[in-house]
Parts: C-alpha cells; structure tokens; sequence
C-alpha cells in the first residue's frame, strides 16, 4: 500500500490516527509506504509519533525518514520532524534515507527498506516528491540512479506529484526499469480524496513480479486515496510439496543409476519406471487414499511411510514430504543394498527387484522426535553432510543455538528444506540474543540467569528478536532457549523462566506462527533445582518440556537404583505425568555424541541406546534427542587435537541413537553395522561389545569430580583417592594388550578428524581405537604422578 495521510488529518478536518490504522488493517496490507507523516511536530498532529502509533497499533515494524527537522517547540525536548514512514508485517533488516535536490524549502528524499519476507529479501522505496516539474526531473534521475544499484526484486511507491503522461514519470520508467502496476485501473485517480481528478500516487515494481490485483480504496480520511497492489514473492525457500515430491524422485534416480540401472522419470503423478518395466510411484498418504490405487485406506503414525508392492509396481507413501523420502532410501536399502551407516553411500550390491510379490509393509518410528542438537559445530560442510545422512537414518529435526544458526544458515538452508526437516532453535544462545538487541550485556553468567527476572522491556526486545527470526524460515517449528549453563539454587527460578517462555509463546501465537515452545528441565551446575519440580512450579498448559540429566552414569541402565540416577527418573516420570494431564508433550536430551560428557575415551554405546530407548518408550517419553559436542582439546598443538577423528567416532553411536529412535530392529542395526566395517566385521563387533562395558564405566566420575572428569587429574583436588581411577585405568589397558591391534602408522600419519572419508570404516575404527589406548596410556600416567 501507498498511502500520503496528511498527518492523519482527513477531509472533515479532523485529527484521526487510529482511523488510518483501521483502513491499513481492513485493505489487509503486509506493507505500507506512507507520506506526509508527523512525528512531534506540532499542534496540528497533537505531537504525535504517527507512525509509532500506527506500528503499536498494527503489531508491524517500522522505519522512519525525516524530511524536515525543527528545534524543539518552547516547553518540549522532542524535534519536530515530518517525512515518509515504511510499515511492514515482516522485518526489516537494512534502513536508509538519502536526500534527494530539493529547490524549494521542503527538503525530499528516498527512503529504502530491506524487508525479510519468510527468507525472501525485497528492496523497499519510499518517496514524496517535490512540488515543481524541473524539481521531479533532476530527483526522479538521481532515484533511477540510485534504485538501479539494487538487484530484484524492488518495489517503488509514493506520492510523486506527477501525472502518468508527465515528463518525468516517462523519465522515470525508461530509466528504472520498473512497472507502473495502475496503468490497466480505469479509476486510478488519487487525488483530491473528496473529488479525484489526477493520478499521483503509484506503485512500481520490478517486472518479474506477479501483479494478481490493484484497488484504489475509496476513504475520505485524508486528502488522497490510498493504493494497494496483491504482488506474489516467490519464497525460493519454501519449498511446494510438488518440488520435495521431485526431490524425492530425482535422489531415487540418481540411486538407481549409481548401482547401473537406467530409469524414466514421469511426473502427475510422480513416478519412475525402469528399463525392466517396474513402476515406482511416490505420494502422499493423501494422495494414495483418494487415488484409484488405494485398495486399502492407510492411517499411518507420526512421519510413518509404506512400501506397497503389487507385481512390478511399486509405492512409495509417506505420511508427509519428507516421509516419501525416508521411503526412498529404505527402499534402496532393501531392495539394492545400500548401507547408511556412514556418509560413503555404500552398497552390498543387491538386486532383489527381480523378487516380484503383492506386499505392503508399514513403516512408523517410536518417537514423533528424533534429531540431532548442534551448539557450536561452525562447519557448514560437516553440517550438510550430518543433514543428508539424518533423513536417510530417518531423523527429523536438528536443533541449532541461535547463534550457530545465525552463521550457518545460508549454508545449510536449501539442505533442510529440501527435505522437509524441522528445525529447533534455542539452547544456551541468551547472551547472543540479549547483545543483538542491548549494547549492555552481562559479561557474567549469573547475570544472564537474572534476566528472566529483569525488566520486561529487554525481554520484550529479546522476543521480538525471536520473532523476527522466526519469520525468516518457515521450516523453524520450535523454540527451545534455555538458561545458562550453571547452577541455581533458588527454587523460585523455574516459575520465572517459565512464565518468561510462556510469553514468548503466547507472542508467537500472535503473529499467528506455526511454532511450538519448550522449556527445559535440567541438573545445571549439579543442582537439582531446575530438574525437580518444586512446590511452586506449576507444570505448563502451554509449554512442551525437554528434560536433560547430566552426569549420567551410562554403564548403567536409567532406572538403576544409585541416589542421583533413581532422582532423576523420579523427576522424569514426575514431569510426564505432568505433561501428560496438560497435553504436552515431553522430549529427552541424551548424550550419545557428546565428546565432553563421554571424553576422548569415549565408549561405544551400542546396547546402552538401544535398552535406554525400550525404556523411554516403555515410559511414555515423546521424543529422543542426541547432543552432537566435538572433542575438547586441552592442548591445541597436541597430535591429538589435529588428529582425534571425533567427527567419524560420534557417528558411532549416533547410528544405533538414529536406527533405535525409529524402532529399526536391533539385530539388523548390529548387522548393518558390521557389514560397513567389512569382513571382519563381526570381530570387531565382540570387541566393541567388550569395551562398551570397560570404557562406558568412566562415565561413574563424572559426579564425584565434578566439574573435572576421569580425563582431567589436573583439575582434581588433592583429597581425591587416585588409585581406584589408577586401576581401572589399568584394567581397561590389559584387556587391550591381549587384543594384538596392527595400527597402520601410515594411516596414522594421514589422517585428521576432517579427512574421514578418505579411509574405509575399518581404518577408522583402527584409529580410534589407537586413540583410545593413548588416551589411556596419558591419563593414567598423569594419574599416578598426582598420586606421588
């Protein structure tokens, strides 16, 4: 819309701001060019911050450009100034006003916005003109000028003071380059209100836009008519179910080529037919239910999918787009071998498409959650490949910190969205939050826990911040923003963050986002404050619940009977109980891939995360996260800091965290595995199974040395009894001197932690588990020298 509202005067004389925000909302306008605005400029406007005003009342973001600045009137501090205004539902993310050669009193200018529009970014002017036809000449070449330096797509709107035949706005249009979308309205008249006799409001845009509509609105609230224009902006982000249907195929295709089978692809409905004659056809559930194909009506569960077989034809359905795709890679690990343990793409080299029979088999996970959440892994390239191999594990959702998100976005963007996968933002990004909209930030940790007990106007800044970012993507489905990381003894903190993500929800409602809100319970700093529920926290009607124990003693089962491992199950199943009579839901945050918890002598859980996902099912849990930490260097010069290949070994686990938080079964995740190390597979297979049990015991000292662990003796005072740590230590060393490991020193000397593709996953295993024994080796000398 653009719209000169005579500082809120209209025709009758009267002074009605709140009636320009009626007409704005009524026409429905996303964005709003204005002119003629007040802002403290005198007794005609009453002092008003007009488009203060209008944004308050609308809920929308706004830019203000004075054209015109006095001194303070007697009595007041605020200058006078008058100018254009911009209004936008969506953000705005860059603001300019450059002056323009003004002949008369009345200085002129352009204002410009760059407004978000759900990831598309639009280029925004604004203008009034001047008075005078040589005056218009010389401003409409130096905004030509100055609108041409931008790339599209742009929008120009205004009150230009000129007739559509004029001089100037032939001048203009030759010389921008840009469309007049009023020149088909046959009552395109704007001016007087009262009685329109000429045109000399417009709106311009770039030709690729796509024009569905314009309208002079007929209103006397000032002396001109406003305009509005409905114009598509493609939103390349957002993909249409149609695009992920493609890419679902266009994987499927290139998998089948790979392995040598040449394909066909057909689209309406989207299908693939190979040189044997077999159809593969990928739908939504939907879609197959209402097509003549659905003999039999599926209801499948959560992002479930189904692989129906009738002779040679073939369907792929998914619950949802991304479904189909999971459906895709299941299919070619079924049916042509291929293995996803890795990022390689491997394959046994099957071909059962020749095994022609009528089936259909059903495909849904145990939890509606499965992802992965990454604070501070800033390597865009890892992060893609981590993506890729999520969906074809059947992961759906990866959480990111605000300010990891803030970095990578535009790396990993068309990765998530062509997969249709669900993104969390939130962890321990408060700081970053509070320093993009306050200059004052708490250095201190404790300060940043007191702001869920500050002054409401930082938190309003920090929501709308949240907001705005929301807006951005719409593959953004939830808001997880935790405290920092430390403990609290006041049991009335809970009550106040809860209250504080309350209103974040509520806010996001407002603005009618699709996104859900969780809050976190957790044993921050080893206090049980914030993981116990106490008398005066009252469980959320609004909010979803992540629950975190740190510390966890992971040789253990979760419902192993030692003081803190039995007090957290008992806050567990407290806070279900609770999210259950509220209708939320409630997600675990495990540990599996984090190399600080589990340390450089990290051990394989392999049979831990699969009992520990029987039990949380067992136990009504909702969803199952994996916190992804890379290895903590202590040394940066150290071999082990360039060389440690974490980024290989956390994949270990995160497969069996993958497979078991979908339900695959336990014996073809053991097999699957095996089979990717190679023929000795199944040898390696026994050993792992051996030091799962030896190594995972370590993780019994992370609370009794808190915050040290087994790997920093450093860091431990001088009461603790070493020799207990000295003989396990010990233990785990003999059981590997018996197992006669060859480590190559050649692989050894060429492998880094980011050049694991380079190797097959038998070298790799090698390496880590040389790792491991060094690892050992260190600790347990510098163990024994505590001891002396």
């Amino acid at each position: 819309m653009s719209y000169n509202i005579h500082h809120g005067v209209g025709m009758d004389g009267n002074l009605d701001i709140e009636r320009i925000a009626t007409i704005i909302k009524e026409a429905e306008a996303d964005i709003v060019g204005l002119q003629e605005v007040d802002k403290h400029f005198g007794g005609r406007s009453n002092y008003q911050d007009q488009v203060g005003q209008l944004a308050e009342i609308l809920g929308y973001y706004f830019s203000y450009a004075a054209n015109v600045v006095f001194t303070p009137e007697e009595g007041r501090t605020e200058n006078r100034q008058y100018g254009t205004a911009i209004l936008s539902k969506y953000p705005l993310i860059e603001t300019e006003n450059v002056e323009l050669k003004s002949f008369e009193n009345e200085q002129r200018s352009i204002q410009y916005a760059k407004v978000n529009i759900q990831g598309e970014y639009l280029h925004l002017f604004n203008t009034h003109l001047g008075l005078h036809r040589m005056e218009r000449l010389t401003q409409v070449k130096e905004i030509s000028q100055y609108i041409n330096s931008f790339e599209e797509p742009k929008i120009f709107m205004g009150d230009f003071n000129a007739e559509p035949n004029s001089q100037e706005m032939k001048k203009l249009l030759s010389e921008s380059r840009l469309v007049d979308r009023f020149t088909e309205e046959r009552n395109g008249n704007t001016f007087p209100s009262n009685a329109p006799k000429v045109r000399i409001d417009y709106i311009l845009t770039s030709p690729s836009l796509k024009l569905h509509s314009q309208e002079v609105l007929d209103t006397q609230a000032t002396d001109h008519l406003p305009i509005i224009c409905v114009i598509n902006i493609e939103n390349r982000q957002s993909k249409s179910s149609v695009e992920r249907h493609h890419f679902a195929l266009e994987e499927l295709r290139r998998l089948l080529v790979k392995i040598g089978k040449k394909c066909d692809v057909r689209f309406n409905p989207s299908c693939l037919l190979d040189k044997e004659g077999k159809r593969i056809f990928l739908m939504l559930e939907s879609e197959y239910n209402e097509s003549s194909f659905g003999k039999e009506k599926l209801a499948l569960k959560y992002d479930g999918f189904a692989i129906i077989r009738d002779g040679n034809t073939v369907w792929i359905v998914g619950k949802e787009d991304r479904s189909i795709l999971y459906g895709v890679y299941h299919y070619c690990e079924e049916q042509y071998g291929y293995l996803w343990v890795d990022f390689k793409e491997e394959t046994k080299q099957l071909d059962n498409s020749s095994a022609i029979q009528t089936s259909i088999s059903i495909h849904e996970p145990d939890f509606f959650r499965r992802g992965n959440i990454i604070e501070t892994i800033n390597d865009p390239i890892y992060v893609n490949q981590l993506i890729d191999w999520g969906v074809k594990n059947k992961l759906n959702e990866f959480f990111f910190t605000f300010f990891l998100w803030d970095e990578i976005r535009p790396y990993i963007i068309e990765k998530l969205t062509n997969r249709n996968l669900q993104v969390t933002l939130g962890g321990h990004s408060l700081a970053f939050l509070v320093k993009s909209v306050s200059t004052d930030v708490p250095n201190d940790k404790t300060e940043n826990i007191g702001f869920f007990a500050s002054d409401q106007v930082l938190q309003e800044q920090v929501i709308s911040k949240i907001i705005e970012i929301c807006k951005t993507d719409s593959i953004i489905s939830r808001i997880s923003l935790w405290p920092e990381d430390i403990g609290v003894s006041d049991s009335k903190f809970m009550p106040t963050y809860i209250r504080f993500m309350e209103r974040l929800k509520e806010r996001i409602a407002a603005q009618k986002i699709a996104i859900e809100v969780e809050h976190i319970v957790y044993n921050a700093g080893l206090s049980w404050n914030m993981l116990e529920r106490s008398i005066e926290t009252t469980a959320s009607s609004k909010l979803d619940v992540l629950y975190a124990y740190w510390g966890r003693n992971y040789s253990k089962p979760i419902n192993y009977e030692s003081t803190e491992q039995s007090k957290a199950l008992a806050a567990l199943l407290d806070w279900r109980k609770k999210t259950e009579e509220q209708d939320k839901t409630i997600t675990v945050l495990e540990y599996y891939s984090d190399h600080f918890m589990l340390s450089e002598l990290f051990p394989p859980l392999i049979n831990r995360i699969s009992e520990d996902l029987k039990d949380y099912k067992e136990k009504r849990v909702d969803g199952i996260l994996n916190l992804i930490v890379p290895y903590h260097a202590k040394d940066s010069k150290a071999d082990m800091t360039k060389n440690y290949p974490w980024k290989w070994i956390q994949l270990m686990n995160n497969y069996f965290y993958a497979g078991s938080s979908w339900g695959t079964d336990f014996g073809k995740l053991v097999s699957t595995f095996y089979q990717a190390i190679g023929k000795d597979g199944n040898s390696y297979g026994n050993l792992l199974n051996e030091l799962e049990k030896l190594l995972s015991k370590h993780t019994g000292w992370n609370v009794p040395l808190f915050p040290a662990r087994v790997v920093d003796p450093e860091k431990v005072n001088e009461s603790t009894d070493p020799q207990e740590i000295i003989d396990y230590l010990g233990h785990v060393l003999t059981y590997f001197s018996k197992q006669k490991l060859e480590f190559d020193p050649s692989i050894l000397k060429l492998q880094h932690e980011n050049n694991f593709m380079s190797f097959s996953n038998e070298e790799m295993l090698l390496s880590y588990l040389y790792y491991i024994t060094q690892t050992l080796k260190t600790i347990k000398h510098n163990w024994s020298e505590k001891r002396v």
